[in-house]
């Protein structure tokens, strides 16, 4: 059963005051979504997305405090830092070279490892 508006930003409230009861149906509300979100955009990584959602929570645990309720709903902030935390996590990644496709078909069937090395990089 979805929470309403209401119940939410009671919810919140009671986290913001270290309710660990509250914080945890927020979490029960939530993790689902954020984990599919960052799911579909780290394209099927299920690890990834389960560390990701983890870190997420941790970082609302840290910064509820300082959330006030501003005519947008509480999903809106809380997916804001879902979104900011894999932007950041997508940046830090090290960057994988794009090798055309010509490339890898004009090599022989029986090419070394260093020779497509070569050619790759």
């Amino acid at each position: 059963m979805a929470a309403s508006t209401m119940d939410i930003q009671a919810l919140v409230r009671r986290a913001q005051q270290q309710d660990g009861q509250a914080f945890g149906e927020l979490y029960a509300l939530y993790a689902r979504k954020v984990y599919s979100y960052l799911y579909y955009h780290l394209k099927g990584r299920s690890q990834e997305a389960e560390d990701l959602t983890a870190d997420v929570f941790v970082k609302v645990f840290e910064k509820i405090g300082s959330y006030e309720f501003r005519g947008a709903p509480f999903s809106a902030w809380l997916f804001r830092i879902a979104h900011n935390h894999l932007v950041d996590h997508v940046r830090s990644r090290p960057r994988q070279p794009l090798v055309p496709l010509e490339a890898i078909a004009e090599l022989p069937e029986t090419a070394s490892l260093q020779e497509l090395d070569r050619r790759l990089t």
